[in-house]
């Protein structure tokens, strides 16, 4: 089969067939980085590689961790540029809102006559009501939220340690919605994540449950 066709369709093994060439030839570290570089998503090689005892391999898959952490380390960096500047605009295009808590007498829909104090800001009640009708807030936001649904609706957003998988950390928090979370918290702090959290919980998925994955994120608590 042409190598490109092979690149195409059957990455893993042709990520492998090149690694095991570059082994069989007494690999430079240089060379070995640049086929890590390059072959980043493709497991076979990496595994290959790190498999080996050879220094070159060795000092290689150590500048490579390394070159992987400062990637990672750039792009969140830029999404939380982006979210900043999104969450700018959306908190400051916005109708004025009053900055401290007032009381207010709601009904509760399908519940009758029931009414309770709401103590939140007008802020807060402007986030919960974009969030309701669905306003987009920014790319980069609206993806990150997108992701949350997503996994709330495959998986808990908190397990307890029987059910405890790669997916979760050693307190049984989703992983991935708790990076979710701290990019948020980090861009936005407490109404970003608010607004995340509402859009969520709109969306059918199991708010209680996102509160205890980010619960002591910034000053998010249950």
């Amino acid at each position: 089969m042409p190598s490109l066709l092979r690149r195409l369709f059957f990455p893993q093994a042709a990520a492998q067939e090149e690694a095991e060439a570059l082994l069989a030839s007494s690999p430079t570290a240089e060379s070995v980085f640049a086929l890590l570089k390059k072959r980043t998503q493709e497991d076979a090689a990496v595994r290959l590689i790190a498999a080996s005892a050879d220094a070159p391999c060795k000092e290689a898959l150590a500048r490579w961790h390394a070159w992987l952490e400062q990637e990672w380390a750039t792009r969140q960096a830029k999404r939380i540029d982006q979210l900043r500047r999104e969450a700018q605009a959306y908190f400051t295009g916005g109708q004025s809102t009053a900055s401290s808590p007032r009381s207010e007498l709601r009904s509760l829909p399908g519940l009758g006559n029931v009414t309770f104090v709401d103590f939140r800001s007008n802020e807060e009640r402007r986030i919960e009501q974009d969030a309701h009708a669905g306003r987009p807030l920014g790319t980069a936001f609206d993806g990150l939220v997108a992701e949350v649904m997503a996994i709330g609706r495959s998986a808990e957003y908190t397990v307890l340690p029987e059910k405890m998988t790669a997916a979760y950390d050693t307190e049984g928090r989703h992983k991935r919605v708790y990076e979710i979370g701290r990019l948020l918290d980090a861009a936005g702090g407490m109404k970003l994540m608010q607004a995340a959290a509402y859009r969520v919980r709109f969306a059918g998925c199991d708010g209680r449950d996102l509160d205890r994955c980010w619960d002591g994120i910034g000053k998010w608590r249950q």
